[in-house]
């Protein structure tokens, strides 16, 4: 039993340290991830300003036709600017989107392994619970014999001090009931008696 919890408790080690490793690649991939983050932002800015100056130029083109006559290349400027103008909004918009579902999964995925992580750290600290209380237990199982064997020193100790009462007591009765009898009328009297007794010079009566 003791073996396999030493077993049980390496594996959990080994795997929470596994889990732990996994933890901090994920973190440095996170923080990667919102650095990325971060210059995307700044070329959305860039490419903000960018449409912002197009902008102005096709409000300038834009009012210049309003004044002058259209010409071939004036609608062509203006489409190449309405052009621009959309493909630069375009990238904007999936600019602000780069990086945001990578960096919920590892946010998810970080908050998972700490969960998986502090239940493991629990089930290791039932483990180690329930193997300090066995340890315990075995100790108890071998101290028992020896505390048996103490017990019954002492209860023979206390049964030798008070043999002279004892045997008082037996002599007083009629000397023509049995030995055996007359034992038998003490256990009665005194069943938790469990000992060696003297009771005549050179008898000896064992009463279990």
């Amino acid at each position: 039993m003791e073996t396999i919890n030493v077993q049980n408790i390496a594996a959990l080690s080994e795997l929470v340290m596994k889990l732990t490793t996994e933890n901090e690649l994920l973190k440095t991939r996170l923080q990667k991830a919102e650095e990325d983050r971060d210059l995307y932002r700044i070329t959305c800015e860039v490419h903000d300003e960018r449409l912002a100056d197009l902008n102005t130029q096709v409000e300038g083109v834009r009012e210049e036709n309003s004044e002058l006559l259209l010409n071939d290349t004036y609608t062509v400027k203006y489409g190449e600017f309405e052009a621009e103008n959309k493909k630069l909004k375009e990238q904007i918009e999936w600019l602000q989107k780069v990086g945001r579902p990578e960096d919920s999964a590892l946010r998810n995925r970080v908050s998972e392994l700490e969960e998986i992580n502090d239940e493991l750290l629990k089930k290791l600290s039932a483990v180690k619970k329930a193997n300090k209380k066995l340890k315990g237990e075995q100790a108890s199982l071998k101290q028992r014999p020896e505390q048996k064997q103490e017990d019954q020193k002492n209860l023979l100790s206390a049964l030798a001090l008070d043999q002279p009462r004892l045997r008082k007591r037996l002599m007083q009765r009629s000397s023509s009931e049995p030995t055996s009898k007359r034992i038998r009328k003490v256990i009665a009297r005194q069943p938790t008696l469990s000992a060696i007794i003297e009771l005549n010079e050179g008898e000896v009566y064992c009463i279990d």
